[in-house]
């Protein structure tokens, strides 16, 4: 019995992602790989992709607020003070060393970390002035 043939975008509307995350998936194996291809173009069964969607496993845990706080109080990595402040990792470094940006508040091991409140006043105070990094 043959199964009718989506496209990759008709794949990812079926299993409810966009169509990078299906991609992402694939190519990790976390999703079905193409039944055939078309040219250079792949191709799912429909019934794999539904059984996958049906049998999907769920998203990862979300923090609760409690673990939102033990983070904060732990101090916010590099990383995460660019996230909070909108910007990417080297523009918020160099934020740092021009003395634009908050100077870290001290370090977990070897790693500078930032007071969450420290970098929220900062953007803010950016906001205000409508500067940029």
């Amino acid at each position: 019995m043959g199964s009718t043939m989506l496209t990759q975008a008709e794949a990812a509307q079926l299993a409810g992602v966009s169509v990078s995350s299906w991609s992402s998936y694939v190519s990790r194996g976390q999703a079905p790989a193409a039944a055939r291809h078309v040219g250079r173009t792949p191709l799912w069964r429909r019934d794999v992709v539904d059984e996958w969607r049906k049998n999907r496993p769920g998203q990862g845990r979300r923090n609760t607020e409690r673990e939102r706080e033990r983070l904060a109080e732990r101090g916010l990595d590099r990383a995460q003070a660019a996230q909070l402040a909108g910007l990417s990792v080297s523009a918020f470094s160099a934020a740092v060393r021009r003395g634009a940006a908050p100077q870290p508040a001290g370090t977990r091991g070897r790693a500078h970390v930032w007071r969450p409140e420290d970098v929220k006043r900062w953007v803010n105070a950016r906001n205000e002035q409508g500067g940029s990094a």
